[in-house]
């Protein structure tokens, strides 16, 4: 199977159907900055938590080594860290998981009382 074609053909179906604002994405670097890519805007694309874990499937499969572990961190998430063997369920599952976290975060992060919001007070 050629899993570098489904790779660039997928990126490029989801370029034209890229998620905004209020759905819940991902940002996956194009080229994995672990491969040379960067930060450009172009190198960027927003994906659903089920297709990003796709994408990174599909880079493991091309590239092998520490491209295995986005998905294992990925699937870690998912499984809370069991050791069954069977590390993720399937993308829904896995697509609710990141949404759901998502917004637990952002309801203790965000905000003037958050963690990382500024609390000095600023003159002009």
């Amino acid at each position: 199977m050629n899993y570098a074609r489904i790779y660039r053909e997928f990126i490029a179906d989801r370029l034209k159907k890229q998620p905004v604002k209020p759905v819940y994405f991902e940002k996956h670097h194009i080229v994995p900055k672990a491969l040379g890519g960067g930060d450009e805007k172009s190198n960027i694309i927003r994906l659903s938590p089920e297709d990003h874990l796709f994408v990174h499937l599909l880079l493991a499969k091309v590239h092998g080594g520490c491209m295995w572990n986005a998905v294992y961190a990925m699937c870690h998430l998912l499984s809370g860290g069991t050791k069954s063997g069977r590390l993720f369920g399937n993308r829904p599952i896995f697509g609710y998981m990141r949404r759901h976290v998502a917004q637990y975060h952002a309801s203790i992060f965000k905000g003037p009382n958050g963690p990382r919001a500024d609390k000095e007070v600023h003159e002009l």
